[in-house]
């Protein structure tokens, strides 16, 4: 019932350069360049010459960072999928690049006002050597580390992928033994109710069985979970209350398949099916600001416990990381008379929108 074994299995685009198109991200940069300028400066100058030396490093160092990061934002988004030795070795081309070009500039500025007395053809190319040689050793350095971190992130991805497939397993049976059981129970009495509780099985196998992506739509998501809710309304009666709170202007948000229809699950088989006197849950779905909010909340019986929930949730836990990493979360409450299951997930909308998956 969830994405196919292939889908799961499928490399996903290796992101191997670091997303340095934030403040946040390039801070750091900006401070490390700081740092650099003032070892240079401590390693090459005389007590009387370190300021003025520390003053022309910091800017060459801080210039050359802030250029190589606006480069790697700006490749990140308009590379299209490649091979990662394709892609770091065009990263550091552009790098050196650059450094050859910001080299050559700045020894330009300091002939011209007089910071550099000899300009012969040996010097120059000694100076901007020595500046392109750093440049070299430094990016080869740190795209070495972006390639075994992304290998690292890749084979930690697989496994994860591994992982949630044995889950979906065990939950399959699960849902189709109830399934099953609730249209045995109404094949006596109310045949036609049958006929439509198995129709409503056919289509969430349909659904759940067919190529899906790794994300997919919300409406997509609720109209499977009113389906098994009908299905478990038909077999419990008025001892099921379902409160809805949805908006049709939701139902475009993408979101991991099979995360909502566990929770509901759970709801009844622990919280609803138990108490003798049944119980209500609420689904809810909002936004708030870049976050998709989802919320499960069930009445539970007065007896210690709604015990399960472990394999559901774990399920979802590892939909979400594969989907979003650390972007996505799944909240659960306990309280003595009701449980409250919730997922924040970042919004989106656009299927080719990578900015959150697999990147974390």
């Amino acid at each position: 019932m969830n994405a196919s074994r292939e889908e799961l299995a499928r490399p996903q685009r290796t992101e191997l350069l670091p997303d340095l198109c934030s403040t946040a991200a390039t801070l750091p940069l900006v401070l490390i360049a700081a740092l650099v300028a003032v070892v240079l400066a401590l390693a090459r100058s005389h007590p009387a010459g370190f300021w003025a030396d520390l003053g022309r490093l910091a800017l060459l160092c801080e210039f050359l960072t802030l250029t190589s990061a606006a480069a790697l934002c700006i490749l990140r988004r308009i590379l299209p999928p490649v091979h990662p030795v394709l892609v770091l070795a065009l990263a550091f081309a552009i790098l050196i690049a650059i450094a050859w070009g910001i080299a050559e500039a700045a020894w330009f500025l300091l002939f011209s006002f007089g910071e550099i007395l000899r300009a012969g053809s040996g010097e120059r190319l000694l100076w901007v050597g020595r500046i392109v040689i750093v440049a070299v050793i430094v990016d080869g350095l740190i795209l070495r580390y972006l390639y075994v971190t992304a290998e690292w992130r890749e084979r930690v991805r697989r496994e994860a992928a591994s992982r949630l497939e044995a889950l979906t397993a065990r939950i399959r049976p699960h849902f189709l033994f109830n399934t099953l059981n609730t249209a045995a129970a109404l094949a006596a009495d109310k045949p036609e109710e049958t006929e439509r509780t198995l129709e409503d099985l056919s289509e969430l196998f349909r659904a759940n069985l067919a190529e899906r992506g790794p994300c997919v739509r919300l409406g997509e998501e609720l109209e499977l979970v009113r389906r098994y809710l009908a299905i478990e309304k038909r077999r419990l009666g008025e001892r099921l209350q379902v409160d809805w709170h949805t908006t049709p202007e939701l139902d475009e948000a993408l979101l991991p398949p099979l995360v909502l229809q566990p929770l509901l699950e759970n709801a009844v088989t622990h919280g609803i099916e138990p108490a003798a006197g049944g119980g209500k849950i609420k689904v809810e779905a909002g936004r708030e600001g870049k976050c998709l909010l989802l919320r499960v909340t069930n009445s539970v019986r007065d007896t210690a416990g709604t015990g399960g929930h472990g394999i559901g949730l774990a399920g979802i836990r590892a939909r979400l990381a594969l989907a979003f990493g650390d972007a996505a979360a799944l909240i659960v409450q306990d309280a003595t008379d009701r449980y409250v299951a919730e997922i924040r997930c970042p919004w989106q909308t656009d299927p080719d929108d990578d900015s959150y998956s697999h990147r974390r």
